[in-house]
């Protein structure tokens, strides 16, 4: 069963070899092919954000000819389209607002078991926390 086990370590030693040659040359190709693209995308990735940023400031300085009394307007690239969305502004200062108003439903409070800290505990304050310590088998292996 030794030799069984050896043959499978080097097999997995030979693989591993293999797969950081095969995974070192990728890597390689993946960046010589970002270099060459690098600056062609982020031109057209700027030229894209500032057309919507036009897309946008003009929808907005101009909503009443665009839009009138509605919340479409199709176009031959595409659509437009207006809406009023309404949302709670996350003001400084409101989780000490909630707390000295007693608005505790509004608070997220995060329950968690501390591992770390039950790692350190012996058996009997473990049961009182319904746990226990068990054992298990761990396997590893080294490679030559």
């Amino acid at each position: 069963m030794k030799k069984k086990i050896d043959g499978l370590l080097a097999e997995i030693s030979a693989l591993r070899v293999q797969e950081h040659e095969i995974s070192a040359a990728c890597e390689m190709e993946i960046e010589k092919i970002q270099v060459q693209y690098k600056d062609k995308l982020k031109l057209i990735t700027d030229q894209i954000q500032a057309a919507d940023r036009k897309l946008n400031s003009d929808m907005k300085k101009h909503k009443e000819d665009l839009f009138g009394d509605r919340d479409r307007v199709d176009l031959p690239h595409g659509a437009i389209l207006y809406s009023v969305q309404e949302y709670v502004k996350k003001a400084r200062g409101t989780l000490d607002a909630l707390k000295q108003n007693g608005l505790s439903d509004g608070i997220k409070i995060i329950e968690k078991v501390r591992w770390e800290t039950l790692d350190k505990w012996d058996a009997a304050k473990l049961a009182l926390a319904g746990t226990s310590r068990v054992k298990k088998d761990c396997f590893s292996y080294e490679i030559k």
